[in-house]
């Protein structure tokens, strides 16, 4: 029988896109429809389901969500820390329903997966197995947590077999390094900048070619250390297959503290065959098998060490390329995802509708949103520096590059979010504060120099 099955999100762009869409137009078994709770700004996938019979809507006023998700089979809570998504759910909670919650963060580092929320769901999906390496989940809690869960891959409609890969890996004039995701510290590595300065002063014929949105002060960085004329910004693109081919080497150098999941970025420069050196962290070496399809690092000497080693070996870029493009149609079979994918709604259709109560766990505030994709010390930094005595700024400003960001769960969004929740306000304007001090400080220090 075919199921209604309402996908929820707060857009459909990026990566979180991609899977929706993916999902929504392969899987022919079930009816859908998304309902996003934001005015996109990136239309390609939505187009991308209009076109196949998906129906996508805006929701204008969260009231309206109760007769939507009351109708639905299913409901698919798309979650990454957006605060819409907070709200979506304290307003449908006493709607009878089955909730499935599909997590598009690893929840590893802010914004934190918490085994209550995901209690709180009939059944869960991960897009990344690393997400289950979780310190604060007992072992117990973790298996009880699997029998209701899946990896369900955000690789949307990926097909890496259909993929054209890439045959020349010579190396000519010019060396070009790739690079397709967001260019801002909440992913990327904060001494990234500093890592390309010392590739392209080691290796005079290198040039990195970044592809995805760029925040401010990652493009500043680059300015700043004169290097305009090695890094090439190509802004958002939706030709990444033939991209790809172009470049001579990918690199993949995320913040150790990062959010990354499936990384459809990642696994399409396998599909393409590229050579690949991507940071160590537990979410890369879920992907990345070290040594085999690509290298994996943790600083900036090993990164420039594997890129000489790439480079001075032809053979190698062979090998690591042919191996990951091997790897990347064994593990990224879209077959198998939808498998997974309707192992969960089997688990689920049967369920009595229920209520859920989830403003019993996160709240039903904004800062308590907020605050729930906090650690208990990440909290403890916030809150301490509202009370001047108590304060060290040393400690706030070391809160992650996240934190400071224009989204991703940041403060900003979740005050952009809601202006009227007094305490985000006063945090808001403490962390603006305390950034601007230290910006003046490190100005200070440089003219002095």
């Amino acid at each position: 029988m075919q199921l209604s099955i309402l996908h929820i999100a707060a857009h459909m762009g990026a990566g979180a896109g991609k899977a929706i869409s993916g999902i929504a137009i392969n899987d022919k078994s079930n009816k859908y429809e998304i309902l996003l709770l934001q005015i996109p700004q990136k239309k390609d996938h939505i187009t991308n389901c209009i076109k196949n019979g998906i129906k996508v809507s805006i929701c204008q006023d969260l009231n309206d969500l109760e007769d939507k998700v009351s109708s639905a089979d299913i409901v698919v809570i798309n979650w990454w820390n957006h605060p819409s998504i907070y709200d979506a759910l304290v307003h449908v909670q006493n709607t009878k329903a089955r909730f499935i919650i599909w997590n598009h963060i690893n929840g590893l580092e802010y914004p934190r997966l918490k085994i209550c929320l995901l209690n709180a769901f009939d059944a869960c999906m991960f897009t990344s197995s690393a997400s289950f390496i979780n310190s604060h989940w007992t072992v117990d809690e973790k298996n009880k947590l699997q029998e209701k869960s899946e990896v369900v891959y955000g690789m949307g409609d990926f097909k890496p077999e259909f993929y054209s890969p890439k045959e020349n890996y010579q190396i000519c004039d010019e060396i070009k390094v790739g690079y397709v995701g967001s260019l801002d510290y909440a992913k990327l590595n904060s001494d990234v900048v500093l890592w390309i300065k010392r590739i392209t002063e080691k290796e005079k014929r290198a040039s990195f070619y970044f592809a995805g949105d760029c925040l401010p002060d990652f493009k500043h960085d680059i300015e700043k250390n004169k290097l305009n004329s090695k890094v090439h910004f190509l802004g958002f693109r939706n030709d990444i297959p033939e991209l790809l081919k172009g470049f001579d080497v990918f690199v993949y150098p995320l913040n150790p503290h990062n959010f990354a999941t499936t990384e459809n970025a990642l696994i399409e420069a396998m599909a393409v065959g590229l050579p690949i050196i991507a940071s160590r962290g537990v979410v890369e070496e879920a992907i990345i098998a070290n040594g085999k399809d690509g290298i994996l690092v943790e600083n900036e000497e090993e990164f420039v060490s594997a890129f000489t080693k790439i480079m001075k070996d032809e053979k190698k870029r062979i090998e690591l390329g042919h191996n990951a493009r091997k790897d990347a149609i064994r593990k990224y079979s879209i077959v198998e995802n939808l498998e997974r994918y309707h192992k969960v709604i089997e688990k689920v259709k049967s369920i009595d509708k229920h209520k859920h109560n989830f403003s019993e766990i996160f709240g039903g505030k904004p800062h308590e949103w907020f605050f729930y994709g906090c650690s208990s010390e990440e909290k403890m930094i916030i809150e301490k520096s509202l009370i001047d005595n108590c304060y060290s700024n040393e400690e706030l400003l070391n809160l992650g590059a996240i934190f400071w960001g224009e989204n991703k769960g940041s403060v900003e969004q979740f005050y952009q979010y809601d202006k009227t929740d007094t305490i985000l306000n006063r945090i808001h304007k403490k962390m603006i504060l305390e950034r601007t001090k230290d910006e003046s400080k490190n100005r200070n220090k440089i003219s002095q120099e």
